[in-house]
């Protein structure tokens, strides 16, 4: 999945959000957004090509926040839907 576009779909559909400490590299951050009790993940851009996320990464995200993969699964699917559609009109 292209890096842009999956840190899109976590933001508005889980209110994850994130910070690139590298440039290979993404820190997801999911509430609560206090320093103390921050809820984040690190994960790495596909070695091959930088520009997408891995699917060992996203599967490694959805575990440490509690997402099902049905959940992230209807939400990806609405979130192309959306583009389709803005595509469209």
């Amino acid at each position: 999945m292209h890096l842009d576009e999956a840190l899109l779909l976590f933001q508005e559909y889980f209110q994850v959000f994130s910070q690139r400490p590298k440039p290979h590299a993404v820190r997801l951050i999911a509430p609560p957004y206090t320093d103390e009790e921050s809820d984040s993940r690190l994960v790495y851009s596909d070695g091959k090509d930088p520009a997408t996320l891995h699917c060992e990464s996203i599967l490694s995200a959805l575990e440490k926040f509690k997402i099902t993969e049905d959940d992230f699964r209807s939400a990806y699917n609405e979130f192309y839907r959306g583009k389709r559609n803005a595509k469209i009109g």
